[in-house]
Order: C-alpha cells, then structure tokens, then sequence
C-alpha cells in the first residue's frame, strides 16, 4: 500500500484527527505499560485527553480500532485469538 492509497483509505473510512490522536494514545499507553512490565489501563489516557474534556469522545476506543483496520487491515482488537 502506498502513501497516497493509505491516505484516500484514511479518508474514505472517515478515520479523522480525532480518531487518530485517540489511537495514538492508547498505543502509548499500551507500550509504556509494556515497557514498565505493569497492566495496562486502557482508560488512562482518557483522563487527560482534550476530546474527552470536551465531550466529543463516547468513550468506546475499538469502534477507532476497527475506523483503522478498514483504512488498513492491520487488525488490532482485545479478543483473544489462538494461532494455529
């Protein structure tokens, strides 16, 4: 896939800054959890995000996930999936 693809698929899924700046903190917030060996909070970095202090968030990160994964098909979700 190229840049200019993944930029119309971006577009075409509706995927917008705000979805991405909500992806990009709970990936952060997964990999500093990591780094740390501690349990992640995936409701952490909510607390301080400018969507959330303005109630323009629902709170619901997988509905952002699955916004990326049909711009992407890089699938990322909590179910657990046993590889064969």
């Amino acid at each position: 896939m190229n840049e200019k693809s993944l930029e119309c698929n971006l577009q075409d899924n509706n995927i917008n800054e705000k979805d991405l700046f909500c992806i990009a903190r709970h990936i952060r917030q997964y990999v500093e959890a990591s780094k740390a060996q501690t349990t992640v909070d995936f409701g952490q970095p909510c607390f301080s995000c400018k969507y959330a202090m303005s109630n323009l968030c629902n709170f619901y990160i997988w509905d952002r996930f699955e916004k990326l994964y049909q711009a992407t098909r890089v699938k990322i979700s909590p179910k657990y999936q046993k590889t064969i």
